[in-house]
């Protein structure tokens, strides 16, 4: 969705997808994260209607402004920048100011620090363990820093979902994943992970 939506846009403005433009986007994505924590904890509103703020804080219309709003930075910082300096980095610090703000609307609803260490623990468990077995069976793998984004971002997402779904109250919109995460939670981010890497392969 966002690659149909952004491509052309980049394409006309000389803008190349690649590992440093991905490294960019990634603080935007996060942000976009804390907006559907925030709005799942009853902090942000909730609608259905495209024309109210609500619509906007969850899935679809969550990820159409997120999408937007990179393409905006991205493009803006390119014309700015002139040569003069990176776009791309410029734009990973825009996002991670994002992000940080973000974070500071977060940090009062946590209600367990040990769950969020252990969330740390297992995302990174579950990174390399997962970037280690991708090369295993796929050689060419690590050829494209891209794949490790790729597979890092969902064992990212994979181990948050299951804590905040199985340990606390947070609820999962997508209905197949809804139904593994009831069944077989901790084969969620297995799935997720196999399911990139066949994308890759």
């Amino acid at each position: 969705f966002f690659l149909k939506i952004a491509w052309p846009v980049f394409k006309k403005n000389g803008i190349v997808i690649d590992y440093k433009l991905a490294l960019a986007i990634a603080p935007f994505l996060l942000f976009g994260t804390i907006i559907r924590t925030l709005e799942d904890s009853g902090k942000l509103p909730y609608s259905i209607n495209p024309l109210e703020p609500g619509f906007y804080t969850h899935t679809p219309g969550l990820w159409v402004f997120i999408a937007f709003l990179i393409i905006l930075a991205i493009v803006g910082l390119k014309k700015l920048a002139k040569g003069r300096f990176d776009y791309r980095a410029g734009g990973f610090l825009l996002g991670f100011a994002f992000f940080l703000v973000s974070l500071f609307f977060l940090f009062p609803l946590a209600v367990s620090f040990e769950a969020f260490a252990f969330t740390v623990f297992l995302i990174s468990l579950t990174s390399i363990a997962s970037i280690l077995a991708a090369k295993f069976f796929y050689k060419k793998f690590g050829e494209n820093k891209l794949n490790h984004l790729a597979v890092v971002g969902q064992a990212i997402d994979g181990p948050a979902t299951i804590v905040s779904t199985v340990f606390y109250n947070c609820t999962e919109q997508h209905f197949v994943s809804r139904a593994i995460l009831e069944v077989f939670p901790m084969s969620f981010v297995f799935l997720k992970i196999a399911v990139v890497v066949a994308i890759i392969y």
